[in-house]
């Protein structure tokens, strides 16, 4: 029996990342689908979203959106993948809020099921169920994708996994096929986030050196891994070494000097109280990682003092752990002394950084759960240990703690109802609003056929901050 359900661990782990892909919106789920999310930034995304779905339904490809300002880029401020994979959603079912609602539930699901592939591959059977049910109820991917809306950067939480995977496979025994798979998921989360998958390459690379430097790993191995990343980047230079330049690029982010410094951690980020930000670890996520680091600093000291020649952890646990460790201090940005030494360091939003923390961390925790398994010989201990950790992640990895807002368009419709409703979009006035203001303004307008005289993330390029700064 305990065979059959070994072999079919894969079907477990599908249900359960589906389930908990699902759970994740908490109260959002049961909300009405004719509603909108309110959020910071979800609906200026998931403008263009459908404006790129109505576009290759007439047989275009767009590139340019002229309902913005004096027109803008279709694809402005975030690269391409996440509204290319939300268009054909929206093209079957034809309403934004689902089409929001199943591509943060897929991206999901593929991180979950690449937390739990490295899991079951590398650390032991089982143990990557508890990676599951910790990467998808992080609440700062939740905050991520239902607080703030940055939905653009979903691509990034459902790739990282399978990348952290195939670099490290890489690094440990290089192969033309590792060297393909690391490759092409670096290429994607690139397409998601350029700033985004250099602190992802550069968090990894960092943490990889010092195995190098214990002779762990060979240079060499190394340097394949390192080139890979280099191959990944020249593919996708025309997105990000155009804005490296200050050379026009509409689909490279021009970063407002405040983002990076609203984004950065604190000590407030690492507790079970909110600090009104979305950059929010769960304290059982960082306290169950400090133990983990905590155990092999003990047990390394004490090889070396007794002088034993015990077998040493594996890359694939130990290379997790120090990238926790890693992101986490990573993830506290300007407030570190050394922070304006690291490259680009003014264009970095380092708090997102626990994105990756979210993926490492779950198979940190994985790997203590497979630990305790092996450890401890009595099967009723183990039973009651799992059911603690798994009581744990209720408590504080809940999902349903806490509500994020809707918003409905009776306001507008108000609007729309005093308006020019017979003649075309470039035959009306443009359609402006005075601050306070949220995202949903550059949605609803467009509905009506109105083109603006503002739009949102319009910072993406050196004419669009221009733009932004003079309201032109």
């Amino acid at each position: 029996m305990r065979n059959k359900i070994k072999k079919h661990e894969w079907v477990i782990a599908l249900f359960l990342a589906i389930v908990c892909s699902i759970l994740t919106m908490g109260t959002l789920l049961f909300k009405d689908i004719q509603a909108f999310p309110l959020t910071a930034d979800a609906m200026g995304h998931m403008t263009k979203v459908q404006y790129i779905a109505n576009q290759l339904m007439q047989g275009h490809i767009p590139s340019w959106f002229p309902a913005w300002y004096n027109g803008s880029a279709a694809t402005q401020y975030y690269v391409p993948l996440s509204y290319y994979i939300m268009a054909p959603i929206y093209m079957v079912f034809r309403n934004i809020t689902v089409t929001y609602k199943l591509f943060c539930i897929l991206m999901y699901f593929v991180g979950g099921m690449g937390v739990w592939y490295f899991c079951k591959k590398k650390i032991g059977d089982y143990c990557g169920l508890f990676a599951i049910i910790a990467f998808c109820f992080q609440k700062f991917l939740a905050e991520s994708l239902y607080g703030a809306g940055v939905v653009a950067q979903g691509p990034i939480f459902a790739f990282m996994p399978w990348y952290l995977y195939c670099i490290l496979c890489l690094i440990d025994k290089p192969n033309k096929k590792r060297a393909l798979g690391a490759t092409v998921f670096l290429l994607l989360i690139l397409l998601s986030h350029a700033m985004h998958a250099f602190m992802v390459c550069f968090a990894t690379m960092a943490v990889l050196f010092l195995f190098v430097l214990f002779k762990k790993v060979s240079i060499k191995n190394y340097m394949i891994a390192v080139m890979t990343v280099l191959f990944a980047g020249m593919i996708t230079a025309f997105w990000s070494v155009v804005g490296a330049t200050g050379f026009e690029n509409p689909g490279v982010p021009f970063l407002l000097p405040e983002a990076g410094k609203n984004y950065t951690a604190d000590f407030t980020c690492f507790s079970n109280v909110s600090n009104g930000s979305m950059l929010h670890l769960s304290i059982i996520t960082w306290a169950l990682s400090l133990f983990a680091m905590f155990v092999m600093i003990i047990r390394t000291l004490y090889r070396r003092i007794a002088k034993k020649n015990e077998k040493t952890s594996s890359i694939y646990i130990s290379a997790p752990l120090l990238l926790t460790a890693f992101t986490m201090i990573f993830s506290f940005g300007y407030h570190l002394p050394l922070w304006d030494y690291i490259p680009m360091a003014n264009s970095l939003v380092p708090g997102r950084i626990l994105s990756y923390t979210a993926v490492t961390a779950a198979i940190t925790i994985a790997c203590i759960a497979n630990k305790c398994k092996k450890m401890i010989k009595r099967k009723s201990i183990v039973a009651l240990l799992y059911i603690a950790l798994l009581a744990t992640f209720v408590i504080c990895l809940n999902p349903f703690i806490g509500d994020y807002g809707i918003i409905k368009g009776n306001e507008y419709d108000k609007v729309a109802a005093c308006l020019d409703q017979d003649t075309d979009s470039f035959d009306k006035g443009r359609y402006e609003w005075i601050a306070p203001v949220n995202c949903s303004e550059t949605y609803y307008p467009i509905q009506y056929h109105y083109n603006l005289s503002d739009g949102w993330n319009i910072e993406g390029s050196l004419h669009k901050d221009t733009i932004w700064n003079f309201n032109i």
